[in-house]
């Protein structure tokens, strides 16, 4: 035990120091310890930043206190003099990648930074050129996504390993299409062409090539080999895909290839005429020409249109199949912009990512009205047949489907509003479902793109809970399903975490944190009758955030901020309620904050014993005197005293 303790006091000296040690500092430090504890010192991760210091000194950039002679330095001696671990993965976040959390080995970070002596070094001492990531990507392959030439040549040229790929299935080749110089280096040296991503999207390197504008890689790729009927999981041939991201070049290169047959060219002239004529492009000139070009093929080669009935949500008619029945749907740009969407339709299924996004984007530059509002329920209702929940559209749709539904509700007759009704309960429903769903799979917080889809998707479940509180008032199935989402119980993935009610009764957590809420036009933050209805129906009024604070605890903390008579009125009121529902007064934070000190300053308790019990005094006195508590009270009651003395750990 106090050996352990004399490490742990060794290591935090010793970290300290990390930023301004040099190489003889380093020493002297170093060698006043045996060989054992030098290898132990430098190969302990710091717990915060979850690495050791050969990772530090290989992560460091180039406007570090030191020179790059001097990390060279520093290196060897912890490889040949302290026993530092070559491959011990450190924690690296990738700003440019989202803020991507990556764990990796000191050469791949290295190669990142792009100091090639210091990468040199690493793989003397024998570093694994193909030592990957906790994403599955090699160094190079992260050098090819980032478009360093010298690196990834560097990298090949020690043997790295080109067709590895990660844990996506996406390989150098498909991440260097940006760089036409990198894609032939690349083939050069063995990349295979035809390589498919194992997840996501199963896309080629063409495919990159398409979503990234680069029309050199594109043909490059194709004279090297690449095989554009590989699909991709929506069965998207390469020529599909090259007119559905509206890239007119690419589709004229792919159709005068011998083996496209003049179907499939048909098909993309319709596709390019459909996404320039989409609600997002309005290019309704170059639209309509893709389309007289594409009845032009028809007519050449004798290939009618086969149209589909009419799509009930966007009216009773039909898409053109004639010179006329174009020119008449083309007169006017709202027109012209459902034939879009017909022909997207009838090419890509209703399920189609494509159609999905134009329906989407049709909505949302139309004004509000029950129309537009049947228009984002119907596509939420295909995205839940298609997408996974933490897919940004599925938040989006949410938003606009709660946000019209506000907005029209007082302006409707009153069957519309019934029917108003009904679709916001029922997304409601659907929305507890989804936040179930994704909280049971575990991985709302693997990257920060799907933490703040996670995040959204628990705001919006408060303002559909504040539309149907006005509307439903107190109706059963309404309680019945906040006592669902109570149950649940989600946590916000942030730095404090907290729940539904602790950011309801926080404004600055809101603002903080509720990105593209505030044009919502819902004022539900410090709502009384909200408040009392999450605590009414199972959210626990005493649960905690990380950083040890109860609901009340938070809201007394921004509560103290403001003096104004009306806000004042309302924050007793809501202190009221909390305490009305046992909200512990004297739980203390991490930090040591006392809730009972915060409350008294409101001086709103004029008998605080009223909401203190004996079992409170005494957790409080075992948490003060530090006095040994697990076995020899109810285990039972272990979570109520150390919810009194979060910053009094007990003691052995």
């Amino acid at each position: 035990m106090e050996l352990s303790v004399k490490m742990d006091k060794l290591f935090r000296e010793f970290r300290k120091q990390w930023p301004c040690l040099g190489i003889e500092g380093l020493k002297n430090f170093l060698e006043n310890e045996d060989k054992d504890t030098r290898k132990l010192l430098v190969n302990r991760k710091c717990q915060k930043e979850e690495y050791n210091i050969l990772f530090y000194y290989c992560s460091l950039r180039d406007d570090a206190p030191f020179s790059n002679s001097e990390k060279i330095e520093i290196v060897k001696y912890l490889l040949n003099e302290c026993g530092a671990d070559i491959e011990m993965t450190g924690k690296e976040v990738i700003v440019e990648d989202h803020n991507y959390v990556h764990y990796a080995p000191p050469l791949w970070v290295t190669s990142f930074r792009g100091n090639l002596p210091l990468a040199e070094v690493l793989l003397e001492h024998g570093a694994d050129v193909n030592g990957r990531s906790n994403s599955q990507s090699t160094a190079v392959r992260t050098m090819c996504h980032k478009n360093d030439d010298d690196m990834v040549k560097f990298l090949i040229s020690k043997g790295a390993d080109i067709n590895i790929p990660n844990r996506n299935g996406s390989t150098c080749l498909m991440s260097a299409v940006k760089s036409v110089s990198l894609v032939e280096l690349l083939v050069e040296n063995g990349a295979n062409v035809n390589a498919r991503e194992i997840k996501k999207m199963q896309q080629t390197a063409l495919h990159y090539a398409i979503y990234n504008e680069n029309l050199d890689s594109f043909i490059y790729l194709l004279k090297s080999g690449a095989d554009p009927s590989i699909p991709n999981k929506h069965g998207d041939s390469i020529l599909r895909s090259a007119a559905c991201f509206l890239q007119p070049a690419m589709v004229d290169v792919l159709c005068l290839r011998p083996d496209v047959t003049p179907n499939a060219i048909i098909e993309a002239f319709e596709l390019l005429g459909a996404g320039l004529g989409a609600a997002e492009n309005r290019d309704f000139v170059e639209s309509e020409e893709c389309w007289k070009h594409a009845l032009y093929l028809r007519i050449k080669h004798n290939i009618p249109k086969e149209v589909k009935p009419f799509l009930p949500i966007l009216g009773t008619k039909l898409e053109h199949t004639n010179l006329e029945e174009l020119h008449t749907a083309c007169d006017f740009d709202d027109e012209q912009v459902r034939e879009s969407l017909l022909m997207k339709w009838r090419i890509l299924g209703s399920l189609h990512e494509e159609f999905l996004f134009s329906l989407i984007q049709y909505g949302f530059y139309r004004s509000e009205n029950y129309e537009t509002l049947k228009i984002f329920t119907y596509a939420h209702n295909l995205f839940l047949e298609k997408i996974k929940p933490l897919h940004e559209s599925n938040a989006f749709s949410l938003k606009k489907i709660i946000k019209i539904a506000k907005n029209i509700f007082h302006q409707t007759s009153e069957e519309e509003k019934r029917l108003i009704n009904e679709d916001v309960f029922g997304k409601f429903v659907d929305l507890i479902g989804q936040i179930q769903s994704v909280i049971q799979k575990g991985k709302y917080k693997t990257t920060s793109e799907r933490s703040d889809v996670y995040n959204t998707l628990l705001f919006t479940s408060i303002i559909f809970a504040k539309f149907l509180l006005d509307v439903e008032k107190q109706s059963k199935r309404f309680l019945t399903a906040c006592k669902k989402l109570a149950e649940i119980n989600p946590k916000f993935v942030t730095d404090c975490q907290g729940g539904l009610l602790h950011a309801i009764l926080d404004p600055s957590f809101f603002k903080k944190h509720a990105k593209g809420f505030t044009n919502l036009g819902f004022n539900f933050l410090l709502d009384k009758d909200l408040i009392g209805l999450f605590v009414e129906n199972g959210f626990d009024v005493n649960s905690f955030d990380n950083d040890g604070r109860t609901c009340l605890h938070r809201f007394l903390r921004q509560s103290n901020e403001t003096n104004s008579a009306d806000v004042r009125e309302k924050t007793m009121a809501i202190i009221q309620c909390l305490l009305d529902h046992r909200a512990h007064v004297d739980t203390v934070a991490s930090d040591g904050e006392n809730c009972l000190d915060l409350l008294r300053q409101t001086g709103s308790l004029s008998n605080e014993f009223k909401y203190r019990s004996l079992k409170c005094l005494a957790a409080l006195v075992i948490g003060k005197h530090r006095i040994r508590y697990d076995g020899l009270i109810p285990f039972t009651l272990n979570p109520f005293v150390e919810m009194h003395q979060q910053n009094n750990p007990q003691t052995y």
